[in-house]
């Protein structure tokens, strides 16, 4: 069965959004609840400050930057509609600023593998060693820090495996001393 859902500009139809391929589109403080995205191509797209709420995505490619984007299993408050999958999408080429994957799975996903990301492995074990380590620290930006990991530890999906960071975020939030705690503790320094 084939649910109605909106596309990326928020009309009614019956696919959603399919094969977008609009270089450089704006999608700037937009929400799209449970929209789907199908063999859709986010090249260097305006993705600042976006709701992607339960919207399924397969088959798609992000490149550039995508700051303060929020990608959720489930819409609230619509029960019927069928949760986000990511399936065979690619961030490979993404820079991911404060992303988050709420509840979802990212076995499918591919992830920037470079200097700017950390890439976690048994996500939520990780991240509950990093909040540990921080519970009891009082460097400036500690708090925030342990707030911001917080979040990320809240919305784990149910059988996800690996998250990502991303240093200048970690930067920005807890400076140089917040930076080095999370990958002294990780092991990476």
């Amino acid at each position: 069965m084939t649910m109605p859902t909106r596309n990326y500009e928020g009309q009614r139809n019956e696919s959603g959004c399919q094969k977008l391929r609009s270089p450089k589109a704006d999608l700037r403080k937009t929400a799209h609840s449970s929209a789907r995205f199908v063999g859709c191509m986010f090249n260097n797209t305006r993705l600042d400050k976006v709701n992607f709420e339960g919207s399924p995505f397969v088959d798609c490619t992000f490149i550039g930057e995508l700051s303060e984007v929020c990608f959720q299993d489930k819409t609230f408050g619509m029960g019927e509609w069928p949760p986000n999958k990511m399936e065979r999408i690619d961030f490979s080429r993404a820079r991911l600023r404060s992303v988050e994957f709420r509840g979802l799975d990212l076995d499918d996903v591919r992830l920037p593998n470079d200097d700017e990301h950390i890439i976690l492995n048994d996500y939520p074990r990780t991240l509950d060693k990093l909040l540990a380590a921080l519970q009891y620290e009082n460097f400036a930006g500690s708090r925030g820090l342990r707030a911001y990991l917080g979040c990320y530890r809240k919305w784990v999906g149910p059988a996800q495996k690996i998250g990502v960071l991303n240093k200048r975020d970690l930067l920005e939030i807890a400076g140089k001393e917040g930076l080095h705690r999370v990958l002294e503790t990780l092991g990476a320094t």
